[in-house]
This record gives structure tokens, C-alpha cells and sequence, in this order.
């Protein structure tokens, strides 16, 4: 059973409101670490790290859509009605979401390396 961040994947439970998607200064590639790692990569290895990880944001995607536990592992004490939890994975796994998702990733990275593309 993997580990699932429920209060960050549901945006700390408000249901109510959209999703956000990240801002810059909240990405971890905004992290002191990051900046001394992407350093010593060349632009093209960069490149190439972000097609590869491209393809796995999408298989992990498609993973996840097939899990069918997602809102039975959730914490019963927690009492949030399952519509709600629902209409919330909906738009989690939306394309215009996971598309938003990953154009933002890139957008991030760019301000954060020499990443061009």
C-alpha cells in the first residue's frame, strides 16, 4: 500500500473551492538544494530528464486512476462525504488539470534552471 498525501492532494480539504496549482516559491524547485543540483547538468541532460520524467508523470497518472482504493483508504474519522471526495479526484484527474499541472512544472523549472524548452 503506498502513502498517499490526501490533505495536499485535496488542498488541505477545501472541498468547496478549485484546485491551485503551485506557485514558484512554493515548488521545490525553489529550494537551495535544487539550485546546487541543476548546476553540474548540462541543458541538454535537462532536457532529456524532462522528457523521461514526462513519461512518467503520465504512467504514474494512469496508475493512480486505476486505483480503486483511493477513497477507502482515506480516514474514516475524518467524515468527509464521498461525493465530496469524488467530485474532487474528478478534477484532480482531469485533463485540463494534469495538463495545467505539468506546463506549471515546466514553467517552474525554467525560472529555476537553464531549462528552455
Amino acid at each position: 500500500m503506498g502513502i498517499i498525501d490526501y490533505g495536499g492532494i485535496l488542498n488541505n480539504v477545501t472541498f468547496d473551492f478549485p484546485l491551485l496549482q503551485l506557485t514558484e516559491t512554493d515548488s521545490i524547485l525553489g529550494a537551495d538544494i535544487f539550485a546546487h543540483i541543476v548546476k553540474f547538468v548540462s541543458s541538454k541532460q535537462l532536457t532529456e530528464a524532462v522528457e523521461r520524467l514526462k513519461k512518467d508523470y503520465t504512467q504514474c497518472i494512469n496508475r493512480s486512476k486505476q486505483k480503486s482504493s483511493l477513497l477507502t483508504e482515506m480516514p474514516q474519522e475524518w467524515a468527509v462525504p464521498s461525493v465530496k471526495i469524488e467530485n474532487k479526484l474528478e478534477e484532480l484527474f482531469s485533463q485540463k488539470w494534469l495538463s495545467a499541472t505539468w506546463e506549471n512544472f515546466v514553467e517552474c523549472l525554467k525560472s529555476y534552471s537553464n531549462y528552455e524548452k
